[in-house]
């Protein structure tokens, strides 16, 4: 899931460096950002689609849970609504 992680980092640093809402959606079959789209896996499925529109300031829109689920693990990021910031379990 290292995919995601970079994907978010990225967006929400453009968000910041270029003084503009950035977007990032998570499908069941991609992660799409303003800057590049990253195929998943057939392996991998998310627990349902995700919009997230990150702030001039790189907060981000959502208190979502984004979830994908892997052969062997469940792995999930929380967000934090404004902060940009996610905490990651796995299960």
């Amino acid at each position: 899931m290292l995919h995601f992680e970079h994907l978010y980092r990225e967006s929400q640093q453009l968000s910041i460096a270029g003084q503009r809402e950035v977007s990032l959606n998570v499908t069941q079959d991609s992660i799409q950002s303003d800057i590049q789209t990253i195929e998943l896996p057939k392996s991998v499925r998310i627990s349902k689609p995700i919009h997230l529109v990150f702030s001039k300031d790189g907060g981000n829109s959502s208190l979502a849970k984004v979830g994908f689920q892997l052969s062997n693990k469940q792995v999930y990021y929380q967000l934090y609504l404004g902060s940009g910031k996610y905490r990651k379990t796995e299960d």
